[in-house]
C-alpha cells in the first residue's frame, strides 16, 4: 500500500481520528480518500521534535471536517476521545465510521448519537463507499485543486416493469395493504427504539440517574424560621453550644453556621475529630431525624454509636459521612444524602448498600470490614474514584470494576482468584492500587494498567511472578511488607521505581 502524505497547508482539509490497533482497516479508507483528491491529515504528519498533543489539536482545530473510525480500541483510547470531545465541542463537520460493533460509554453516544454515521462494517464496499461519497459533508471544498468530484459508484440499471392497469378496488387494496406496512413498520422502529434504549439505560445506569435527578427536585430543607425541636440530648447540646443559646427557643437559622460535628462514643465536637478527646459529655445518637435541623451541616462524623439503621436520616446537605464502628448492617436511607461526596464506614458489619445508588456526587467510598456479596447498586454512580473493599470475591466486583472513573482501589481480605486484572473497564487510567491479606494466582494483563504510579502489596500473591511491573511506564512506588520482599524484590532489580518495605 503506497504511503500517502499527510496534507499541509492552509486549504480546507480532512482530519483522520482512529485508533492504531485499527490501522490497516483505516488506511484501506484513507487511500480511496486520497485516490479520489481529498487533501487528508493524519498523525503521521506530526513533526519530529513537535509537541505531540499541541500537534494533534491545532491540526484539528484548523481542519473543515473529522472523519472518526469509531471501534472498541477506539472507545478505549483517551486520545481517541479526546478528539472526538473537542470536534463535538467545536461544531466541526464530523462523519463516523464504524468498524465494528462498538459499546459506547453513555457520554459518547449522548454526544454522537445523533451525528451522521456509517456502519461500515454492516456493509458491503460498493454499499460502504457509495453512501461514503454521497455524504454532505464530503464536500468539493476538499478536494485538490486538479481533482474531480468524487462519484458514486456505477450501479447496474433494473429494467423498468411495464405498468399494469389495476381496477378501481385493486387500487384501494393496494393503498390499504401500503398503509398497513407503513403503520407496522413505524410501530416496529418505536418498539425497538423503546426495547434498545431500555437496555442501555438499564446496562449503564442511566435510567437509575434520571429517576434519582427527578426526585431531587422534590427534595427541601426547613425553613430558615422553623424553631429547633431537638429531641437527641447530645445533638441540643452541641447545637446550642454553636448558637450561643444555652435555653429557650432555636431557630433553624441559629445554626446556619454549623457545618461540621465530630461524635465520638458519649463526646462531641464542633471543630475537629481530635478536639473530641478530653470533652465531659454524656449520651449517644441512635435517630438522625433531629439532623433535619442542621440545613448547612456538610461533616458529620459518627463514632461508636448505637447505630443501627440510617432509615431516619433525613434531606441534608451532607457531602463528607463516617461512621465507624457502629452496628450497621445496611445502607437504607443514605439515598436522602443527595450532596454525598465522601463516605467512610470502617468497621462496620454492612451487608447492604441500600439506595446508595441515590448518591450521584459520590466520589469516595470505604467499607473496610463490611461484607458486601452485591455490588449493582454502584452502577449509577459515575463520579466515583476511589474505593476500599473487603471481604468480596472477584465474581462479585463486575459492577464495580466496571465503572469507568476509578483511579484509586483497596482490597483487603478479598478472593481475586481468576482474571482479576482483565476484569477492568478503564484499567489505563487506575494510578493506586492496594492488595492486602487478598488470594492472587495470577499476574496475566497487569501491563495494562499504563497509568498506574502507586503499588501496594502485603502478603498477596507472595509466589506469583512480578516480573511484569517492570513494563509499567508510570510506576514509580511499590510498598511491601517482608513476605513479598523477595517477589518483588527481584522483579524491579535494576529500574528506577522505589521499593518501601514495612513489617
Amino acid at each position: 500500500m503506497a504511503e500517502i502524505r499527510p496534507y499541509d497547508g492552509d486549504q480546507p482539509y480532512i482530519f483522520i481520528s482512529y485508533a492504531h490497533a485499527n490501522s490497516p482497516a483505516v488506511m484501506e479508507v484513507v487511500q480511496e480518500l486520497h485516490h479520489r483528491g481529498f487533501r487528508i491529515w493524519y498523525d503521521d504528519g506530526i513533526e519530529v521534535g513537535s509537541e505531540w498533543q499541541e500537534n494533534i489539536a491545532q491540526h484539528l482545530a484548523d481542519a473543515s471536517l473529522m472523519i472518526a473510525f469509531v471501534s472498541n480500541a477506539y472507545m478505549r483510547s483517551d486520545n481517541c476521545r479526546k478528539e472526538m470531545h473537542y470536534a463535538v465541542s467545536k461544531k466541526k463537520n464530523l462523519i463516523n465510521i464504524f468498524l465494528e460493533e462498538t459499546q459506547l460509554t453513555p457520554g459518547m453516544e449522548m454526544q454522537i448519537g445523533n451525528l451522521f454515521a456509517l456502519m461500515k462494517y454492516t456493509m458491503s464496499d460498493e454499499v460502504f463507499y457509495e453512501k461514503l461519497w454521497n455524504a454532505p459533508q464530503l464536500g468539493p471544498e476538499l478536494l485538490a485543486e486538479d481533482s474531480q468530484p468524487a462519484k458514486p459508484r456505477s450501479r447496474v440499471k433494473k429494467q423498468k416493469k411495464v405498468p399494469i392497469d389495476l381496477t378501481v378496488e385493486q387500487k384501494k387494496q393496494k393503498k390499504r395493504k401500503n398503509l398497513r406496512l407503513v403503520r407496522f413498520s413505524v410501530f416496529s422502529l418505536l418498539l425497538v427504539a423503546v426495547l434498545v434504549f431500555g437496555i442501555v439505560a438499564w446496562s449503564t445506569g442511566l435510567a437509575k440517574r434520571l429517576e434519582v435527578r427527578i426526585q431531587q427536585e422534590d427534595l427541601r430543607l426547613l425553613p430558615d424560621d422553623t424553631v429547633v425541636d431537638i429531641k437527641n440530648e447530645l445533638l441540643e447540646r452541641a447545637a446550642r453550644e454553636f448558637c450561643g443559646i444555652p435555653e429557650g427557643e432555636m431557630k433553624v437559622s441559629d445554626l446556619a453556621g454549623l457545618t461540621e460535628l465530630y461524635v465520638y462514643g458519649d463526646r462531641y465536637s464542633l471543630s475537629s475529630y481530635e478536639a473530641v478527646i478530653g470533652e465531659e459529655n454524656t449520651g449517644s445518637v441512635e435517630d438522625l431525624s433531629d439532623l433535619a435541623y442542621f440545613t448547612h451541616l456538610e461533616k458529620l462524623v459518627l463514632a461508636f454509636q448505637p447505630l443501627r439503621s440510617l432509615e431516619t436520616m433525613p434531606a441534608c446537605p451532607i457531602e463528607y459521612l463516617s461512621i465507624d464502628s457502629c452496628p450497621l448492617t445496611s445502607l437504607q436511607g443514605i439515598g436522602s444524602l443527595l450532596m454525598l461526596r465522601e463516605f467512610n464506614a470502617d468497621a462496620c458489619p454492612i451487608r447492604d448498600l441500600g439506595n446508595l445508588s441515590n448518591c450521584l456526587e459520590l466520589r469516595r467510598l470505604c467499607l473496610m470490614g463490611a461484607n458486601v456479596s452485591d455490588f449493582s447498586s454502584l452502577k449509577p454512580l459515575i463520579h466515583l474514584a476511589e474505593a476500599e473493599l473487603s471481604n468480596c470475591g472477584l465474581n462479585e466486583l463486575d459492577t464495580l470494576l466496571g465503572l469507568s472513573g476509578l483511579t484509586d482501589l483497596t482490597f483487603r481480605d478479598c478472593d481475586l482468584r481468576g482474571t482479576f486484572f482483565k476484569a477492568f473497564d478503564r484499567e489505563r487510567i487506575i494510578v493506586s492500587l492496594t492488595l492486602i491479606d487478598c488470594k492472587l494466582n495470577s499476574t496475566d494483563n497487569l501491563d495494562d494498567f499504563r497509568g498506574l504510579t502507586t503499588l501496594s502489596l502485603a502478603r498477596t500473591g507472595e509466589t506469583l511472578d512480578w516480573s511484569i511491573l517492570s513494563r509499567l511506564p508510570a510506576l514509580r512506588t511499590v510498598y511491601i511488607d517482608t513476605s513479598m520482599e523477595e517477589a518483588i524484590g527481584s522483579a524491579l532489580a535494576g529500574t528506577d521505581v522505589q521499593v518501601i518495605v514495612s513489617e
